[in-house]
């Protein structure tokens, strides 16, 4: 619809420009005024032309975000808290990129009796992983011209170039990437809150004393700040895997209050030497999806 419109105007601007143009000069003559708004209406059909290739382009960003659960609905008539509910079920979460009728077949595949995580998180796999990880390619390319990514952008290309040239062969990707992508969502957390003035005392979990905030930090801060992406309740199960999971506060000898090893303080600091599987590099790349489209 939004092409459809904006080509009507850019053909109006064009016949206006070629037909009415050269009848002013007939009447008025080579004038100054007529030459300069010939220009100018030229150039903002050239404009129009630039957007409408970005929109049919990036039409993505507007199927999945704008109108995500709608049309989700409407399609496979299921419920927010019901696909919710399952996508938590199995520790995970969608984001922008991903096609409608994706999260359907989770939904679908629980309809079953029993646990399916083995299943579910192949399906996760499969999605991003086949063709020599296309997909993935095309979400990572898609955040190049993110404010938030620019500064990012040949680190995280170089990590999907890594990704296809190990495909097949004895190494484990994730060992060697995973560690990248974490500091760079680490980075982009900061960045965030910085472009926002958002000011912060610590690093990460608020400092509690005698049961009152007495310093508050980048989690909490993040999470009062940010804006929507999809839905409020797509969104809280992207901010609770990606602040309450991954950046889960750890203390060395104890355990995690939430099992998982895809943890930020074990990873980087070598405390875990097991993260390095594809379900924790893939949740890795959507938690960064879910922030490149962040306002």
């Amino acid at each position: 619809m939004i092409r459809n419109n904006l080509e009507s105007i850019i053909r109006f601007i064009q016949t206006f420009n070629k037909n009415h143009t050269s009848v002013a000069r007939k009447v008025i003559g080579a004038s100054s005024y007529i030459k300069e708004f010939s220009q100018k209406t030229a150039k903002i059909a050239e404009s129009m032309q630039q957007f409408n290739l970005w929109v049919e382009q990036n039409k993505f960003i507007f199927e999945n975000t704008e109108k995500f659960w709608t049309d989700f609905k409407k399609e496979c008539k299921i419920t927010e808290k019901k696909a919710v509910d399952v996508l938590q079920k199995y520790k995970w979460f969608v984001t922008p990129s991903f096609d409608i009728s994706f999260v359907f077949k989770i939904i679908q595949l629980d309809k079953k009796k029993g646990r399916h995580d083995k299943t579910v998180n192949k399906l996760f796999i499969d999605y991003f992983s086949s063709n020599n990880w296309q997909k993935l390619e095309v979400m990572v390319d898609n955040w190049r011209n993110k404010p938030l990514f620019k500064k990012r952008s040949i680190i995280l290309r170089d990590c999907i170039k890594v990704l296809k040239q190990l495909r097949g062969k004895k190494i484990n990707e994730s060992n060697v990437i995973l560690p990248t992508l974490i500091a760079q969502i680490d980075g982009i957390l900061t960045d965030y809150l910085v472009s926002k003035n958002i000011k912060w005392d610590v690093a990460y979990d608020d400092y509690v004393q005698h049961g009152k905030v007495t310093k508050i930090g980048r989690k909490s801060q993040f999470k009062r700040n940010t804006s929507k992406v999809l839905t409020t309740q797509f969104d809280d199960i992207a901010n609770d895997f990606f602040l309450n999971i991954l950046f889960q506060h750890s203390n060395k000898g104890y355990p995690l209050k939430r099992p998982f090893n895809f943890n930020r303080h074990k990873i980087i600091h070598g405390g875990s030497v097991k993260y390095g599987r594809k379900v924790y590099l893939i949740r890795a790349f959507l938690i960064l999806d879910f922030l490149a489209y962040l306002k």
